[in-house]
Order: structure tokens, then C-alpha cells, then sequence
């Protein structure tokens, strides 16, 4: 195996090597589940030790049909290689999008935590290093927007709520001590937060809700 350079990723302590393994093509006509295996050991071979994936992936296109695939080809080889722990796993949360996830809902602390946990499933594992929003609510100049984004028109106050929300739903987790830490770290993108724990995050909601009032329509 060949050492590659590490740096710390954010304020997490996790190490990451500095080259990053991208997976948004497999799924797609470009590459199968058996492409996407091969890619994964290579990379370790090499020295890689960080990965990174999406819930809407494959693209593109991207197809309702195909979501989550390529969170599903991962899963498929960490129960195959039983090697979870050789990775650093970041994927990331789509939020208003055209119908393909989720019916083009929003981000909110209802559909984060059922985003986040349709990505354990999928990735066969139970925790997540570094979980992202793909896109905010708000919109942003990404993803070929650079002419048509203008966010003058937008209620200040409303999305400020928005993320409060979905702050809240993340604040649960940071005080849960053990096994799960959620920390923001910052991003070109928006807001990224690390997640990382050995429990499913289903059970971990459940004890804190009678302490949090306002989360139990979310946790439900």
C-alpha cells in the first residue's frame, strides 16, 4: 500500500488523504457495481482513504429510478470487504430538486433525518463522517445558476427559520455524547456537518424528544 499525504479535515481530528475517490458516475451507463468495487479497492491500494458519494447519485442524468444507487454499490462492498473503517465517507443530502428525491421536498429536520437515514441504509453502515447539503434552500450560484440565481427577492426571516430548524434537528445530536458528535464545519456550498456513530441515528432520536418538545412532529 502506498502512504499518500493526510490532512485533518476540519475541526474533526479525522485525517483524510488529500486526493478524494468521486463516485457520481457509478450507477450510470459509465460504470457498474462491479467498476465501482474495483475503484474502491484500487484506491485503498493507492493509498485513498476518503470517499465521497451523494443520495441523488448516479448522475447524469439523474433519474428518480437510479437514486441512491452508487450509496447502494458502497454498501454492497463494505459487506462484501467488511473494510468500513478504511474510509472516510462524506455524501451529501439533496435538497429542492425535480421530483427525483423525495418529491422535490426542501430540507427540514423531517427530511434530513430521512435523508440521513436512507444513507446508512444504503451504505450499509452506521455512521457517516461527513454529511453535507448538497444545495441550500435558498438557492446559490452553483450547478450553472451563475446568471439566473438572484436572491434579492428572498424573505431573510423564512430562511433563517429554515436553517434554525434544521440546526435544532443537528444540535440533538451534538449533545448526545456518546456514540454520535455533529459538529458544522464550513463549505463553498453551505453548511456540512460531520456525523459520525456506531448507533442508528432511529434510535438515537427516540430518548431525547420528552426534552425537546418542538422536535417530536419531526421525529415521528
Amino acid at each position: 500500500m502506498i502512504f499518500m499525504k493526510r490532512v485533518i479535515l476540519g475541526q474533526s481530528g479525522l485525517e483524510v488523504t488529500e486526493f478524494c475517490l468521486g463516485t457520481m458516475t457509478w450507477g450510470s451507463a459509465q460504470n457498474d457495481e462491479a467498476d465501482a468495487h474495483a475503484q474502491l479497492d484500487r484506491a485503498l491500494d493507492r493509498g485513498i482513504n476518503f470517499l465521497d458519494t451523494a443520495e441523488m447519485y448516479p448522475v447524469n442524468p439523474v433519474r428518480a429510478e437510479t437514486v441512491g444507487r452508487t450509496e447502494a454499490y458502497i454498501g454492497s462492498w463494505v459487506a462484501k470487504s467488511g473494510r468500513r473503517d478504511d474510509y472516510v465517507i462524506a455524501t451529501k443530502m439533496a435538497g429542492l430538486n425535480e421530483r427525483f428525491v423525495r418529491q422535490g421536498e426542501p430540507v427540514t429536520g423531517a427530511t434530513l433525518r430521512q435523508a440521513l437515514e436512507a444513507s446508512l441504509r444504503r451504505l450499509n453502515t452506521d455512521w457517516i463522517d461527513l454529511y453535507q447539503l448538497h444545495w441550500p434552500n435558498r438557492g446559490s450560484f452553483q450547478f450553472r445558476q451563475n446568471w439566473t440565481y438572484d436572491p434579492s427577492a428572498q424573505d431573510a426571516a423564512a430562511e433563517r427559520a429554515a436553517m434554525a430548524e434544521i440546526m435544532e434537528t443537528l444540535t440533538i445530536l451534538s449533545l448526545l455524547r456518546a456514540p454520535v458528535k455533529a459538529w458544522p464545519a464550513r463549505s463553498a456550498r453551505g453548511v456540512d456537518w460531520q456525523i459520525r456513530g456506531r448507533s442508528r441515528l432511529a434510535r438515537l432520536f427516540t430518548p431525547i424528544r420528552a426534552a425537546f418538545p418542538r422536535l417530536t412532529g419531526l421525529l415521528r
